[in-house]
């Protein structure tokens, strides 16, 4: 079972710099009393640990109910960057195996490989 992940948090990020990016954006701080960003660091750590080791013992499936309730991206119109190539496409949600379900004019196609980046558009 190999998984790789990555993970962008923002801990305390100052407003003056969120006026660069192009996506609705928050920030840990704002939405929590005082928590030490070290201490932040070594709960997520361990929460990611313990997914992890979930994951290789049952696979996806645990995971889905909480996917699809927390899927803000399912039925939006977006853009799949896959290296150097754009898909646009509306998101239909994701596979048992947690592969993205995106519909296309070529139809539903199934993307589970390589670093992508899903951002909702903007209309």
């Amino acid at each position: 079972c190999y998984i790789v992940s990555g993970i962008g948090v923002n801990y305390r990020m100052p407003m003056e710099a969120g006026n660069e990016i192009d996506q609705p954006w928050t920030d840990i701080c704002t939405h929590t009393k005082q928590v030490l960003r070290n201490h932040f660091a070594a709960v997520l750590v361990d929460e990611l640990l313990s997914a992890y080791d979930k994951f290789h013992r049952q696979g996806f499936e645990p995971f889905m109910p909480d996917w699809e309730r927390l899927d803000v991206c399912r039925g939006q119109t977006v853009v799949l960057e896959i290296q150097d190539e754009h898909i646009i496409g509306r998101a239909e949600g994701i596979d048992a195996q947690g592969a993205l379900l995106l519909k296309t004019e070529h139809g539903v196609k199934r993307f589970s490989y390589g670093e992508v980046i899903l951002r909702v558009m903007r209309h």
